[in-house]
């Protein structure tokens, strides 16, 4: 799962900043520093306790070096407090969203889950079972193409990096999808990367993501393709969402959560 992989290794980093910092920490000097100014004049001091009585020294030119080490020691500890605070939010966020299982392709709690499985209850509420739409079988692209080497959640694969993350972001926000799927234009036959359910409205939004836009024959397929949703009536940036990358400027996983957020959650 992509988005547990992120967090996973954000945890691990933390967990060596963390480590790096209290080493750095325990060589520290004694003591800490203290910053005063009186117009262009700058005063330190290294306030420190000896024998239950704290004491403030004054720093000279020629303590400049310890000056560096106390200030660089403020830092670590504020720098610190914040990574520690930052690893037990990871930690309660892991034990809270990551400890319920996939079902399908959607990840709902218990209660979510009981309710969405029964159809009498959707039929009150007037809403069509996007969730059963989304399994419902369809004709992809390649299915079984050696091109399909990044696995999802979900077990499915995708070609590119980038199309992985579009689909966690899908997948984290509930957000029912067709990946690679054959679509009819008035008779022209395209694969779109993804086909979207609005999770409320159910209206069908397409999602195609230009991923080698540095190569000329790829921009020039991606040019036809788009021109193709045009002459079928299809609105960039409206019911067409269009994202773009090249190998200076790849695809986050932020950009991709900012516009399903925008499209689907607002």
């Amino acid at each position: 799962m992509m988005i547990k992989r992120i967090i996973q290794e954000e945890k691990e980093q933390l967990e060596k900043d963390i480590v790096r910092l209290e080493e750095r920490l325990k060589r520290a000097p004694e003591g800490n520093l203290m910053v005063f100014r009186s117009g262009e004049k700058l005063k330190l001091y290294r306030r420190k306790s000896e024998d239950g009585i704290e004491k403030r020294v004054f720093l000279k030119k020629a303590d400049r070096k310890l000056a560096e080490k106390l200030a660089w020691k403020a830092y670590c500890i504020r720098r610190l407090a914040d990574e520690k605070e930052e690893l037990e939010a990871i930690e309660a966020f892991q034990k809270v969203f990551l400890r319920s299982p996939f079902r399908g392709k959607y990840l709902f709690s218990d209660r979510m889950d009981s309710l969405l499985k029964n159809r009498d209850f959707m039929d009150l509420l007037g809403k069509e079972d996007l969730m059963a739409w989304a399994r419902e079988p369809y004709e992809k692209l390649n299915e079984f193409s050696n091109n399909l080497v990044h696995t999802g959640s979900d077990g499915e694969n995708t070609r590119s990096k980038s199309e992985e993350i579009i689909k966690e972001v899908l997948i984290k926000y509930n957000i029912p999808y067709h990946y690679d799927a054959k679509l009819d234009l008035a008779g022209n036959i395209v694969y779109a990367d993804f086909i979207i359910r609005h999770p409320v409205t159910g209206e069908v939004y397409i999602w195609e993501h230009l991923g080698r836009m540095d190569e000329e024959r790829y921009r020039r397929d991606a040019q036809d393709k788009l021109n193709k949703y045009l002459r079928a009536g299809y609105t960039p940036m409206l019911d067409l969402i269009i994202t773009s990358e090249t190998t200076k400027h790849p695809m986050s996983f932020y950009e991709a959560e900012a516009i399903v957020r925008h499209f689907f959650l607002s």
